[in-house]
This record gives structure tokens, sequence and C-alpha cells, in this order.
């Protein structure tokens, strides 16, 4: 019988549930989950400043930090770029 109220060529009897029973992996404990680490925290209380700076530029600020004679990193040489231009020094 096909074509009426929604059923196709193959009917199904009331058998077509699932049959509800216990799994043995469901009853197990779930294990606990541990977040990922982020990364160690800022050192610094100063906010966070991003800069775009021309490769040029970038150059020029490592350039003059290699003749410094502690050899500072980018920010801090950037820092004291800023200091000077700034008259903190």
């Amino acid at each position: 019988m096909h074509g009426c109220c929604g059923q196709g060529r193959w009917e199904v009897g009331a058998s077509h549930r699932p049959a509800i029973g216990y799994n043995p992996i469901m009853a197990q404990k779930s294990t606990k989950v541990i977040p990922k680490q982020r990364g160690p925290r800022g050192k610094g209380k100063d906010p966070l400043i991003a800069l775009r700076m021309p490769p040029e530029e970038r150059q020029a600020v490592e350039a003059w930090a290699a003749k410094q004679e502690d050899k500072p990193t980018l920010s801090i040489a950037i820092r004291r770029l800023l200091a000077n231009a700034l008259g903190k020094k």
C-alpha cells in the first residue's frame, strides 16, 4: 500500500523504535577536562600598545640597538628612543 497518508512502499510496523538498553560505556565516569594554559602572565602592569612599522624603520631601530652597549631588545630600544625624543633621558 502506498500513496496514502504519507506511507511509502515499505510499511514499517510498531517495532521501528530503537530498543533502549544498558551500555556500560555510558555508565563510566567522565574524565576531568584540564583547561589549556594560556602562556605566562604579563610581567608589567603597563597597557600593551601594538605598533605597525615599515621594515626600513624597524631595521633602523635594530641597527641603533645593535650599537648600544647592553644590546636592548626591540621593545626596549623603541622605549629608549621614544624617551630620548621626548627628553626624558
